[in-house]
C-alpha cells in the first residue's frame, strides 16, 4: 500500500496539485465527469450537498483513481 500511495502522490506531483490542493478553477480539467457522472452528483446535490462538498467528492474519485494508477476516472462505475 506504500508503494501505491506514493506512486499516486508522484502522479498528483506531475500534475502540479496534490488532488487536496487542486483550485476550484482546475478542478474540472483534472477531474472531469461524464453525463453518467453528473447526473449522479447532480441526484446527490438534491439531497442538500453543497458546492464544497461536491468538490470534495470530484478530489476523492481522482484520488481513488490516482490510487488504481487510472488516467481518468468515472464516478459514476
Amino acid at each position: 500500500m506504500r508503494a501505491r500511495v506514493l506512486a499516486a502522490r508522484t502522479r498528483q506531483a506531475e500534475r502540479g496539485f496534490v488532488n487536496a490542493k487542486i483550485p476550484p478553477g482546475k478542478l474540472r480539467e483534472f477531474c472531469p465527469l461524464d453525463e453518467a457522472g453528473e447526473r449522479r452528483l447532480n441526484g446527490l446535490q438534491r439531497l442538500g450537498l453543497s458546492a464544497r462538498s461536491h468538490d470534495r467528492v470530484l478530489k476523492v474519485a481522482r484520488t481513488i483513481a490516482d490510487l488504481g494508477e487510472q488516467s481518468t476516472f468515472c464516478p459514476s462505475t
